[in-house]
């Protein structure tokens, strides 16, 4: 069963390393930035991080990508 601050943290973190750019998000990920599966998963990271900005702050968020768990 997964633990809530992980999968919490998880998505701070992912939406995070969308911050950069597209191309460079898969630069550093190792997607290739002509796959139309890459962009969905970077999209996603994007739109599950906005939905959590409307629980937390920017701040909050940052923490909760730095837990440790």
């Amino acid at each position: 069963r997964p633990n809530p601050v992980e999968v919490i943290s998880t998505i701070a973190r992912d939406y995070l390393s969308t911050c950069e750019s597209f191309s460079i998000w898969c630069e550093e990920l190792g997607y290739d930035s002509d796959s139309l599966c890459a962009r969905r998963i970077y999209d996603a990271c994007q739109e599950q991080g906005d939905s959590l900005l409307k629980l937390v702050s920017r701040a909050q968020l940052q923490e909760l990508a730095q837990m440790e768990w």
